[in-house]
């Protein structure tokens, strides 16, 4: 295999395996399903959303020369793709009781065009091309995961209010012992509200 391909594929990897950290406070823990549900929100959203602007493209230009019309409807999907991708992921990406930034969706997209690119155009190798299919939902993925936190941060009560939102997290229960070493002070927390 050549180098520049193995240099690009190793580029692509790296940020996959910081993706891959534990589970912090401010940084909920990566959900195989969830991956996948926005690798194919991504993709679909992309799909769609370049089939709609072909179709209204080539409806708008019907006095155009034939190849001209291909040419120009090929270009206007090209272009909207990448943005469909970052919809997809950043749509999904959301949901429940995490966020990611979108302008880190929207680079991993482009960034996923960009490899496309500059590895049809370093090798020669037209049938790369197919990979401009693949990488701009795996980039808007990862920009998203990358950056993805929670809305809210869980709190250590059953239920939590902080900042008018209300989120349930798992309740901590703390056993300290006392000055006599057969009693212990138990604490369970329930309620936590914030202002």
């Amino acid at each position: 295999m050549n180098k520049k391909i193995i240099s690009v594929l190793l580029f692509l990897y790296i940020p996959l395996l910081y993706a891959q950290q534990a589970p912090t406070q401010n940084k909920p823990p990566v959900k195989p399903g969830k991956i996948i549900a926005e690798l194919t929100s991504s993709t679909l959203t992309g799909a769609g959303l370049a089939l709609a602007t072909v179709f209204i493209y080539a409806g708008l230009n019907k006095n155009s020369n034939g190849w001209d019309q291909l040419a120009g409807a090929l270009l206007v999907g090209g272009i909207a793709y990448p943005i469909g991708c970052t919809a997809g992921a950043y749509y999904v990406g959301n949901t429940g009781n995490e966020k990611g930034s979108f302008w880190a969706t929207l680079g991993g997209s482009a960034a996923g065009v960009a490899v496309t690119v500059s590895l049809v155009a370093l090798t020669d190798i037209s049938e790369l091309g197919v990979l401009y299919f693949i990488l701009p939902p795996v980039g808007a993925v990862m920009g998203h995961n990358l950056t993805r936190r929670w809305a809210s941060p869980p709190g250590n009560a059953l239920l939590n209010f902080r900042e008018g939102q209300m989120s349930a997290g798992i309740p901590t229960l703390q056993l300290r012992p006392t000055d006599r070493k057969e009693n212990f002070n138990k604490q369970f927390r329930i309620l936590s509200i914030q202002f």
